[in-house]
């Protein structure tokens, strides 16, 4: 999440959208059918080969944009200022156990190692009951997955893990305390060499066995946590990419993957995940989107690495919600060399770009999340209203008030060629306006229900094809009229939205339709 981390995942060819994209554009999408998912059988094999069973999120479909950045407020500081910090446009925060002296993180939660001892005194009980949340309904503690002693972590240290557990049930303690959803897990190592393996590091060890113990420790892991929680949320800051990163970009030889361990924690997680623990998938990776059809097909990218695990995690995987991010300085033109990836565009773009790029990401975050987008920020603070850069606050406002009202956005960016050349500065298209027509947004409907969806344009244009989309994933391709698909309601929230490819390559999204099915 930091700049650090950052800098050594871009360093090392590491996860960003162009191994993403380059990632499903190789299973095996091609960078021609990319701009079109109708153009051609592989297209269509990229998107639908990639579909296990998803269950539509249990929840009332409303989105929830979380602030998480370097500014990131300790307990005391959310019990003195909650009052201002409700005077944004968020629906909670992550917030830390210890005091943020508003540089970079301090010490937070660690989850694992021995160096962090923690007691009772140190969860702040008195402070944590104290705060008066208000509208600020989704909170999270913040807390990293990365070794602090060098060399990483001995998966098999009982020890170590004897001292987690004792620290996840006093975290307990602190969720019970300030209400607070869950947890923010942050797992990139910051260069801590969490997830590899090395014979120097486990001597005598295979991959298997190394695998096979940091499974069980992912296990106990989210054991602990759902006794500690049974309700709670954990919020990846970022999960499939990663999934798919480390074993993709690694085939055959997945132990020199940097993150050669992540998929065996995370599938020890989901073996023994409760029903009613929600994990959430925070793409971090979003960072970078500067095009419009970059955030569903992230997502359906994602979905995908269901295939990387056992059979057994298929089901559990397909109950992970969905998240979404914006970074601020990156797509308000504060990105810094060195900390964040500039494209060679960057800098050409002006005010106007950037306020357009910005108020884009959060509209899409929020139409490819199920709940919640995480906006982060590094060089700025969003709770000192003098501080927060020009745009910030109005491009927030905006996108909410669009998304929440099922308005379309307006524009859509687009490259016109070049789908996957990052040197390409996207353009913003509002040429033609297309509506999506069924039930009416906020519906609440019965499970098995059939809605109809229609999309239709304002004026005539030269259209490619028409697709649909139920909560992010692809559900039907129109190439004739009427454009229109019969969805048959399964339980939960869904958001249909349609989409009108251009014959000029460019697109146009619609409106959106939120309904609930019970």
């Amino acid at each position: 999440m930091t700049g650090i981390g950052r800098r050594a995942f871009l360093g090392a060819g590491g996860v960003t959208l162009a191994t993403a994209v380059a990632g499903l554009a190789a299973h095996p999408a091609s960078a021609a059918t990319a701009q079109h998912p109708t153009a051609g059988a592989g297209a269509h094999s990229a998107f639908r080969s990639t579909r296990a069973a998803r269950r539509a999120p249990r929840n009332s479909g409303q989105r929830k944009l979380i602030e998480a950045g370097w500014d990131m407020p300790g307990a005391v500081f959310v019990r003195d200022n909650i009052a201002t910090m409700q005077l944004t446009q968020f629906d909670g925060v992550v917030f830390n156990l210890m005091e943020n002296p508003g540089t970079k993180y301090v010490q937070a939660f660690d989850v694992f190692g021995p160096q962090q001892v923690l007691t009772l005194a140190d969860m702040k009980i008195d402070v944590l009951e104290a705060i008066e949340w208000g509208t600020f309904t989704d909170n999270f503690i913040y807390a990293y997955a990365y070794a602090q002693e060098a060399g990483g972590i001995d998966w098999f240290d009982d020890a170590i893990w004897n001292n987690s557990a004792a620290k996840i049930a006093l975290l307990g303690q602190a969720l019970s305390a300030s209400g607070a959803k869950g947890i923010a897990l942050d797992p990139e190592d910051y260069g801590a060499d969490t997830w590899i393996y090395s014979s120097a590091q486990f001597p005598g060890k295979t991959y298997a066995q190394v695998c096979a113990q940091v499974r069980l420790r992912g296990a106990q892991f989210m054991t602990a946590l759902q006794t500690a929680k049974p309700d709670v949320i954990v919020l990846f800051y970022f999960l499939g990419v990663m999934l798919r990163y480390q074993s993709e970009n690694y085939e055959g030889h997945e132990y020199d993957s940097p993150y050669a361990t992540f998929p065996a924690f995370v599938g020890g997680m989901l073996s023994t995940m409760a029903d009613t623990v929600t994990i959430v998938d925070g793409s971090e990776d979003d960072y970078y989107h500067d095009e419009t059809t970059q955030f569903l097909r992230s997502r359906q990218y994602q979905e995908g690495a269901w295939y990387l695990l056992p059979a057994t995690e298929h089901e559990a995987y397909g109950r992970i919600e969905m998240g979404s991010t914006v970074y601020v300085d990156n797509t308000l033109g504060h990105a810094r060399a060195g900390i964040a990836s500039k494209y060679a565009y960057y800098s050409s773009l002006t005010a106007t770009d950037v306020q357009k790029w910005y108020e884009h990401n959060v509209y899409h975050s929020m139409l490819k999340s199920d709940r919640y987008t995480w906006i982060y920020s590094e060089a700025m603070t969003w709770w000192n209203p003098a501080a927060p850069f020009p745009g910030a606050y109005d491009g927030l406002v905006n996108a909410k008030a669009k998304f929440n009202a099922g308005n379309r956005l307006g524009y859509d960016l687009c490259r016109y060629a070049g789908f996957l050349d990052l040197a390409v500065k996207p353009v913003a298209v509002s040429s033609a306006v297309l509506s999506l027509s069924g039930p009416a947004h906020g519906a609440i409907k019965a499970e098995g229900d059939v809605v109809i969806l229609n999309a239709s344009l304002a004026a005539p244009a030269d259209v490619h094809s028409y697709v649909f989309y139920d909560n992010g994933r692809e559900i039907e391709t129109s190439l004739y009229a009427p454009h229109r698909t019969a969805i048959t309601l399964s339980k939960g929230a869904h958001t249909f939205v349609a989409r009108a490819f251009l014959a000029d390559t460019t697109h146009v999204t619609s409106n959106l339709l939120t309904v609930v099915a019970n």
